[in-house]
């Protein structure tokens, strides 16, 4: 999440965010405002990273008048879109999939 928003390198057009949502490296408030739009996929039964953060996210972008979406996954552990990963969850993963080349598709279509 820290280089979307204008950090070293050319900036991001769009942005999704698998099972994290900040926590100790939230990102400054000043890097914000400068955050392209953001798609939050979030399993809500996440022990390693806690939904909340996902929340915090999610809030700190839109009180900076960002454009951000989030879909949490009830049940959904950490990573419950790597197939290699005990937490798994092949309809989960494959609703995420679809959301994000939705997601990028309408960001990026301009």
């Amino acid at each position: 999440v820290g280089g979307w928003g204008g950090g070293p390198g050319p900036a991001a057009r769009a942005g999704v965010d698998f099972c994290g949502g900040g926590g100790d490296g939230d990102p400054a408030a000043g890097d914000v405002p400068r955050f392209p739009p953001v798609l939050i996929l979030h399993g809500e039964a996440d022990t390693e990273v806690s939904v909340d953060l996902a929340h915090r996210l999610y809030d700190r972008i839109r009180a900076h008048g960002g454009d951000v979406e989030m879909h949490l996954y009830p049940g959904a552990q950490h990573v419950f879109n790597a197939p290699w990963a005990a937490t798994y969850s092949a309809p989960d993963d494959a609703d995420a999939w679809r959301r994000t080349i939705e997601f990028l598709r309408r960001r990026l279509a301009h």
